[in-house]
Formats: C-alpha cells, sequence, structure tokens
C-alpha cells in the first residue's frame, strides 16, 4: 500500500484535470472521470478474495477475520465517489495480485507459510 499510495493520489489529481479523459469510455463505464458503482463493488470482492489468499503467519486468528472483512468494506466506501478510473487502476492491481498470490502459494515456499499460519492459529486457539 505505501508503494501504491502516491500512484494513487497522482491517478487521482490527473482524472480530475486531464480533459482527454473525460467522457472516455471502458466496456460499460461511460466516463472515466466519473464515479461509477460497478467497479468499487469490484474491488471490494478483490480486496477480500486477496486478503483471503494471503498468509498471515503472525496475525491473530479473530483480527485476521475482522481485516478480511472490514478493510475492503473501508476501501469500498472510501473509493465509492471517486473516479471509476482510479477504481479501476486499483481494480486491476488487485487482480494481478490475486494471480501472483495464486502462483506464490503453488511454490514450496508459499505451502510451508500456509502450514506455518495454521499451525500457529491452532496453537493460539487451544
Amino acid at each position: 500500500m505505501v508503494i501504491q499510495f502516491p500512484f494513487l493520489i497522482a491517478y487521482y489529481r490527473m482524472l480530475g484535470v486531464a480533459l482527454e479523459l473525460r467522457h472516455a469510455h471502458w466496456l460499460w463505464i461511460t466516463d472515466l472521470s466519473a464515479a461509477d458503482w460497478v467497479l468499487p463493488v469490484l474491488m471490494v470482492v478483490s480486496m477480500v478474495v486477496m486478503q483471503r489468499m494471503t498468509p498471515q503467519a503472525g496475525m491473530d486468528p479473530a483480527q485476521q477475520k475482522m481485516m478480511t472483512v472490514m478493510m475492503p468494506l473501508m476501501m469500498g466506501f472510501i473509493f465509492f465517489k471517486l473516479a471509476a478510473g482510479l477504481n479501476l487502476y486499483y481494480t486491476e492491481s488487485n487482480l494481478i495480485s490475486i494471480a501472483q498470490q495464486a502462483v506464490m502459494n503453488r511454490t514450496k515456499r508459499g505451502r510451508e507459510m500456509r502450514e506455518m499460519m495454521e499451525k500457529r492459529a491452532r496453537k493460539k486457539e487451544k
């Protein structure tokens, strides 16, 4: 998130001043500089999927469950009225991250991390 944050700010400001992007369309979106309600929903869903795929070895299971739901909902609330182009960028970034995490989870190190996370979660439950 720290690396993406400057890009989000720059993209948000660029969408507000770039006249070339006014009324630029993409699939069902007629104006990438206007708000859309479908992309924030897709962003929330992709964030939930990404949170569930990512191993979080040192995190308390209750905290992990809360972050899996609350963080995407909070981001969806923030992004709901922002430009569709910004939502498109963030949703696309999430989809690429999901693909990268799926590949990572199939590696030997990824399986070790998942097993370590599950072992720590079982210890905390006892």
